[in-house]
């Protein structure tokens, strides 16, 4: 069972107190990010939620930058090397399909696959869920 959709929101990255103190983003603002992503998970949620052994994966979307050049605009996604970190983005995600009851508890997440973050023509976060079968 594979659960995939896509949400044309801009995901903030989960951060430690620390870093939100010198110049990240506040708490306020994460958990309100995360909520509006639940809100379009949600759709994609299954009844009941997933209590099993998940894989993730995620590809997250930036909007070009000003400063890029029409000849890099013109290229398929780009690499995204600069910040936010992938794996505080991931976090947030993990966050997000627990809030949006796609999985009980993110703790089912025993893995993430092809995680990715790219420059694109628009902001958001692919999303795929697969639901792994034990014994």
């Amino acid at each position: 069972m594979a659960i995939e959709f896509f949400i044309p929101i801009e995901v903030l990255p989960k951060q430690s107190f620390r870093k939100a103190r010198h110049g990240g983003y506040t708490d306020k603002a994460i958990k309100a990010n995360a909520e509006a992503l639940a809100v379009h998970a949600r759709k994609h949620a299954p009844r009941p939620a997933l209590d099993r052994p998940v894989v993730v994966s995620y590809t997250f979307y930036f909007a070009w930058a000003k400063t890029h050049s029409k000849k890099f605009r013109a290229q398929p996604a780009q690499p995204k090397i600069t910040i936010p970190d992938l794996g505080n983005l991931e976090k947030q995600m993990d966050d997000v399909l627990q809030l949006a009851r796609i999985v009980k508890n993110d703790s089912r997440i025993y893995r993430r696959e092809d995680s990715a973050k790219l420059w694109a023509d628009r902001s958001g976060v692919a999303v795929i869920v697969k639901a792994v079968r034990t014994c």
